[in-house]
């Protein structure tokens, strides 16, 4: 069985990331990251999926929702043609850094409960 987690892609501040092991697909949409990964999957396996939107003991859901202001004022920062603060991307690229170690111990729990 193939597993998959979907959540938001802490690469990007725009998209959403799809994992099955060693396997990552990336895309604006939930949808879009899950297509990307699966022409890397055997079509034959079943797949089970994941979609990690609130949080848990891997990222929390304070983090979710001040990861979300930011990638949104960074968004609008851009589309203002300028940027963040010194301190506001700092946490930015903190809670990025986060919440990519968390999809990784996240990963790696369910694999081993499915292997349990």
């Amino acid at each position: 069985m193939t597993e998959v987690l979907i959540s938001t892609d802490p690469e990007s501040v725009v998209g959403f990331q799809a994992v099955s092991g060693e396997h990552t697909g990336s895309g604006r949409t939930p949808g879009e990251a899950l297509d990307r990964l699966a022409e890397q999957l055997n079509p034959n396996e079943q797949t089970w999926i994941v979609v990690q939107g609130g949080g848990d003991e891997f990222f929390t859901f304070a983090q979710h929702q001040r990861l979300s202001e930011l990638k949104q004022r960074f968004r609008d920062a851009v589309d203002e043609g300028k940027t963040l603060s010194d301190k506001e991307q700092a946490e930015l690229d903190d809670l990025i850094s986060q919440e990519l170690d968390g999809t990784i111990k996240r990963a790696r729990a369910l694999r081993h409960r499915s292997a349990s």
